[in-house]
């Protein structure tokens, strides 16, 4: 992932670290992974609805509103910059400021991915039961392993080479521009609902005429049961 500009990352981190004190607040690593789950989110979601996940308490607390409003715009810079970086195919999660790939840091991330794809499952579950194929279902199965593993630290170097790490990684990678890649194919399902047909669909019908369902038979016969 080309890297967010340090003197932003630098901002968020300090928010952050002032949060904390205060409030449950998910770190900068988790949240980097709930903002990558929600780019790869089959249908967008509100700024409004991932900015309430970040906490784990009830509310967040600024000193006052210029704080919050440049926390806000704070994430949703970092927002768009994961969300380039998914659709580029370049991310790379868990990377320090060095640009190498901190071991805790990938755990975070995973952890903060796995709770946007939690927020999001219904949707998946949609998406997938629409797409119906076989492979995407085994590749989303797989990213989730893979980040449960990373989250639960069962890849770090204590437990495997850092050879296996790193082949584990790349695969996360290719993973991971597998999952997004579903957010642009269901994006291109035609599920255009054409508002005539639809309000035509609501108005009353009788048991004995043409089901508005284009089927050809009648409405006792079909959709009424």
């Amino acid at each position: 992932m080309l890297m967010f500009e340090k003197q932003r990352e630098d901002a968020l981190m300090t928010y952050l670290d002032s949060l904390v004190r205060r409030d449950a607040v998910l770190s900068y690593y988790q949240i980097q992974g709930l903002l990558f789950a929600i780019a790869c989110s089959p249908e967008p979601v509100r700024a409004a609805e991932w900015f309430e996940l970040i906490w784990l308490s009830d509310s967040p607390q600024f000193d006052d509103a210029s704080d919050a409003k440049n926390f806000f715009q704070l994430l949703m810079e970092l927002s768009r910059h994961i969300r380039d970086g998914a659709r580029k195919g370049c991310y790379r999660p868990g990377v320090d400021a060095q640009g190498g790939i901190s071991e805790q840091g990938l755990a975070d991330w995973c952890d903060g991915f796995l709770l946007g794809h939690q927020y999001l499952e219904e949707i998946w579950l949609v998406a997938l039961d629409d797409l119906n194929d076989e492979q995407i279902y085994d590749q989303v199965d797989e990213v989730i392993e893979c980040a449960i593993a990373f989250a639960a630290g069962e890849l770090q170097t204590d437990r495997v080479s850092e050879e296996s790490l790193l082949t584990t990684y790349i695969q996360f990678q290719e993973l991971l521009a597998a999952y997004y890649a579903v957010h642009e194919e269901w994006g291109q399902l035609d599920r255009h609902w054409d508002v005539r047909d639809l309000y035509e669909q609501l108005e009353p019908v009788g048991r004995d005429e043409e089901c508005p369902c284009g089927s050809g038979r009648r409405f006792g016969h079909c959709c009424l049961h």
